[in-house]
């Protein structure tokens, strides 16, 4: 360089090794995003990786695995054996049991005649079976399966009346059945049925044995009705399961009391109440005790030349009490 002008052929001077590098541009020199902008990246959903995912934690025993696992076999177990879940007694495909009945029959007058007929009391006892079924209820409850019948046969033996002003005893026909049809509802391990049976009772005295003049002044009577009840099963302990059973007779005919050379016509309401428990034996035998509680009532019409009308006879009532030891038999 010449007078401070620069010579052409002049070597440019070296460059110095502690010259910094050529500057990169980083992040912070970048066009920075609006709020905006930056708002909308946040709010796109973001994907994660296996790495990010939870992991579940596994206990060393494999616990938490097999409870799991057991808890599905439990169920799978419940579905398979669903008829285990029923109670064998409240929710019976079968159930038959005999035994024995010992009751008291009375037969009492209301009225205001000065000629009224003694009352009649009478004790013994009877040979009782009874049994229920459900054809289709083997493997559900539910549909036709709800569809039962129902039967009972009670038949008092050496029972007799001593016939007053007389030696003779007189034997005495005693005796109840029904039989019907009934549709069974059940909830958790109950079940409550409703129906209605052909029903029958009769009280007959056998007058063979009497000479003539001899009288027993006691009418016989003879009803037949259909009956609708109502029967209701529930478990009281783990082996006592208890029941109760109404039946309501709509009396359609009262045997010889009701007819015109005897007390005649007249209004009848009849109900049968009973109750008692199931005592489980074993897997498929039972002890049922019970009590039970009948009645017949009569309101006289009291028409001409009836005895009603004779003797002053407004009403009777035909009431039995007793109880029940029978063995049952269930599936």
């Amino acid at each position: 360089m010449i007078g401070g002008e620069e010579d052409p052929d002049e070597e440019p001077p070296p460059k110095k090794l502690d010259d910094p590098p050529p500057k990169k541009h980083d992040d912070d020199d970048k066009p920075k995003k609006h709020d905006d902008e930056v708002k909308k990246d946040d709010d796109r959903p973001k994907k994660h990786t296996d790495d990010d995912r939870p992991k579940k934690r596994v206990a060393d025993d494999d616990t938490s695995v097999r409870k799991h696992s057991d808890d599905d076999e439990g169920r799978h177990h419940k579905k398979r054996h669903h008829k285990a879940e029923r109670d064998p007694l409240t929710q019976e495909t079968v159930w038959l049991d005999a035994g024995l009945e010992a009751a008291r029959r009375t037969l009492t007058y209301g009225g205001s005649g000065t000629a009224m007929p003694p009352r009649v009391g009478t004790a013994g006892f009877a040979g009782r079976v009874d049994g229920e079924v459900y054809p289709a209820a083997s493997d559900t409850l539910q549909g036709a399966a709800a569809f039962g019948l129902y039967g009972e046969v009670s038949k008092t033996v050496g029972l007799g009346i001593a016939v007053p002003g007389t030696s003779v005893t007189a034997a005495i026909n005693d005796a109840h059945f029904e039989a019907g049809a009934r549709y069974r509802f059940v909830f958790g391990q109950s079940s409550f049925a409703i129906g209605a049976a052909y029903w029958k009772r009769y009280y007959i005295a056998d007058r063979s044995a009497l000479m003539a003049g001899q009288t027993l002044d006691m009418p016989d009577v003879n009803y037949s009705a259909v009956a609708p009840d109502v029967l209701l099963r529930f478990p009281a302990t783990p082996t006592v399961n208890a029941y109760a059973q109404v039946d309501v007779p709509l009396v359609l005919a009262s045997g010889d009391i009701g007819s015109a050379t005897s007390y005649g016509r007249g209004t009848i309401i009849a109900f049968d109440i009973r109750g008692g428990a199931q005592i489980t034996l074993g897997d498929h035998y039972a002890l049922q005790l019970a009590a039970e509680f009948d009645q017949v009532g009569i309101k006289f019409l009291a028409g001409d030349n009836s005895k009603a009308m004779q003797r002053g006879v407004s009403s009777v009532t035909d009431r039995s009490v007793g109880i029940t030891a029978t063995l049952g038999i269930f599936y």
